[in-house]
């Protein structure tokens, strides 16, 4: 089998991985969004990336008197999070042989290049998927801790709740995402039939209150409920106004520039908004920023991108903040390969792709959009 040949396969390899990773993040908007905005960093430091702190604590502010005798103590404004690095693999081989079959450098290389392009469409596919996907549920110990693993509504929810609150099993980084887990209270100033959620006896997502009661609480707001102003339940009647609760609760919640920067929609929601804007007669602007990264399908809603991701489950659409999520990954690039090398017991030339990081999230500045309640 001549080595002249895998030693041309050796030689590609890397480059091949190069082109695939580039065409991983520019097949995906998210992906292009975090890359162009400095949130997609290739050849970390797994520790330092997967341990962090988050403010969620303000110091107390007294009324000062003349002369009155002040009391000291050390103000803990930070929690820590923690995630793991995670990881995929990808393996295939060239058979003795398939390696006699494919006799010459060329034959070899056009064969190897054949299996890297099959198994990095399976990587592809595996991200996308798993951007989405809970991390922490039985069988995904070691994928990405996804939009999923937070995005857990209460399944109490009343059908006609504005917003689910998370149940007692959405965590993130080693901490409860329910509201009021880390402490801090919240203003219940407003008629009982009038606040978002009835599970709570609170106004949040509106009112006011202290910054750790929702510090790592997302927003899930219900398109099934009828108390929208259309009076009507559905994302096709409400998508606008779903869209629109989603920018002013995190931005007001959040501070300025924490609203949604993308609508990632699954293809149904996609095309209700799409019907929605043509039934009011209203022209669909396309979004500039992606558009200009070669997607041309991107609309724009208020400044944000809205697109239709083939990964977003059914009845799901997300409102996304890029500048409070990355990817990070311990290589140089998306993937790395290795091989390919010789093994005698397998009788074979093995070859290896995979990834190794994980995604990292500021829940609080991150929406879901889906039908709660029963």
């Amino acid at each position: 089998m001549a080595n002249e040949g895998i030693l041309a396969v050796k030689a590609t390899a890397p480059k091949y991985l190069k082109g695939a990773s580039d065409q991983t993040i520019r097949q995906r908007v998210l992906l292009s969004m975090l890359d162009s905005r400095g949130q997609l960093k290739f050849n970390v430091d797994g520790h330092t990336e997967s341990n962090w702190l988050i403010q969620v604590r303000d110091p107390q502010i007294r009324q000062y008197g003349d002369s009155a005798r002040q009391n000291f103590t050390e103000h803990d404004a930070y929690e820590s999070l923690q995630i793991d690095v995670r990881g995929y693999i990808g393996t295939d081989k060239l058979s003795h042989r398939t390696g006699l079959l494919n006799r010459g450098k060329l034959a070899i290389v056009n064969h190897y290049d054949e299996k890297l392009k099959i198994l990095m469409r399976a990587a592809r596919r595996r991200i996308g998927t798993d951007i989405y996907a809970d991390g922490y549920a039985t069988g995904n110990e070691q994928a990405l801790i996804g939009l999923g693993s937070f995005m857990k509504p209460d399944g109490s929810v009343d059908t006609d709740d504005l917003v689910a609150v998370p149940s007692s099993s959405a965590a993130y980084g080693g901490k409860s995402c329910q509201l009021g887990a880390l402490g801090g209270s919240w203003s219940a100033d407003l008629a009982v039939a009038d606040r978002p959620s009835s599970l709570i006896s609170y106004d949040w997502p509106l009112g006011s209150g202290s910054p750790e009661y929702d510090a790592l609480t997302p927003k899930m707001i219900n398109a099934g409920s009828t108390r929208w102003p259309s009076g009507t339940a559905g994302w096709k009647h409400n998508c606008t106004t779903i869209m629109r609760r989603a920018r002013q609760w995190t931005r007001s919640l959040g501070g300025d520039g924490s609203e949604p920067m993308l609508h990632l929609l699954c293809s149904e929601f996609y095309g209700e908004y799409q019907d929605y804007m043509e039934s009011k007669e209203r022209i669909i602007l396309p979004h500039k920023e992606t558009s200009d990264y070669g997607f041309s399908r991107t609309l724009n809603f208020e400044g944000a991108a809205i697109v239709d991701d083939f990964d977003v489950p059914s009845q799901k659409g997300y409102g996304l903040n890029i500048d409070e999520l990355m990817l990070f990954t311990l290589h140089d690039d998306l993937f790395e390969s290795e091989g390919p090398e010789w093994d005698t017991m397998e009788q074979a030339w093995l070859f290896v792709v995979r990834m190794a990081g994980n995604l990292r999230f500021n829940p609080k500045h991150h929406s879901e959009y889906g039908v709660y309640g029963s």
